[in-house]
């Protein structure tokens, strides 16, 4: 289990998100949840923790 949040840089042909990530080793540290990026370009996963951010291409 991970110890530190990370920041996980998104662009927008990966929407939607969702954390866990898929690689994360550990995929079912808590449940799956969508994180909504549409409207903000930077969200945290309630559980963990982990920010997200919609990057340029």
């Amino acid at each position: 289990m991970s110890s530190e949040p990370k920041t996980i840089k998104v662009s927008k042909q990966s929407l939607p998100v969702s954390c866990p990530p898929k690689d994360t080793p550990a995929w079912d540290m808590h449940p799956r949840i969508y994180i909504a990026l549409s409207d903000e370009k930077t969200s945290s996963c309630p559980y963990c923790g982990n920010h997200f951010e919609l990057v340029e291409e």
